[in-house]
């Protein structure tokens, strides 16, 4: 997220930035760093074995 090369650029948001220095978080930009990382399918496969009860940690 934070760093000095140009892979650690993020797109400008000015109300995600007030939020930061605010302390209150920036939940958007979670869930988007989330979803670019995480495969749909996968999470969706995840998420019914949840409701279920049967994950395995």
């Amino acid at each position: 997220m934070f760093g000095e090369k140009t892979e650690a650029l993020e797109p400008f948001h000015p109300d995600r930035i007030a939020s930061r220095i605010l302390g209150m978080g920036d939940v958007l930009s979670l869930i988007e760093d989330i979803e670019s990382k995480v495969d749909r399918a996968q999470a969706e496969k995840l998420a019914t074995k949840l409701k279920k009860g049967t994950v395995l940690i």
